[in-house]
């Protein structure tokens, strides 16, 4: 494999180039005094932050500045809490076992090759899995709806709730 000129000169210049920066870095870069800036550049903010408050304390707020104080000392809510929502409306057959146990919220599912897993009341269950507060078996699991048993082996198919502004959870807000 033969190299041309032009690349001799290329790897030339690059070695030149690497063996001047070395040299800088050794030789004359170490023999400078360390110098510290911190405390000068301290007092210049102290007297920078003392000159504006004095300005600040001197001007009056327009009306329009109060109001963005006032927006900004109020509480932010969380936006990562979704809001209470209603419950999904059931079956009548469903409704009547509901009003003894606590009515799940399927609010979606994954599904990993041959594996879905329904996401009720904010934890995940695979088929054959019970819900702990209602007693009912999860019987099947698609992505429109999925199917629980109650302890009388009556199968009752519960919709996703897909409200997107609302989430499913009525004592997240509550603290």
């Amino acid at each position: 494999m033969s190299t041309s000129n032009r690349e001799k000169i290329i790897v030339i210049l690059a070695a030149v180039a690497m063996l001047y920066g070395i040299y800088e870095y050794i030789f004359y870069y170490a023999k400078l005094p360390v110098q510290s800036t911190a405390s000068g550049d301290q007092e210049n903010l102290l007297l920078h932050l003392s000159r504006i408050s004095q300005e600040v304390d001197k001007s009056t707020l327009t009306s329009s500045e109060n109001y963005l104080i006032e927006k900004t000392e109020k509480k932010w809510e969380d936006v990562f809490i979704p809001n209470p929502m209603p419950k999904p409306e059931p079956e009548a057959a469903f409704q009547e076992e509901s009003e003894k146990t606590k009515l799940p919220v399927y609010t979606g599912y994954l599904q990993m090759e041959d594996r879905m897993i329904a996401i009720i009341d904010g934890m995940d269950y695979e088929v054959g899995e019970t819900l702990p507060e209602s007693g009912y078996e999860l019987c099947l699991i698609s992505p429109a709806e999925i199917t629980v048993r109650n302890k009388k082996n009556r199968l009752f198919p519960i919709p996703i709730y897909t409200n997107e502004a609302e989430g499913p959870y009525e004592n997240a807000r509550k603290n």
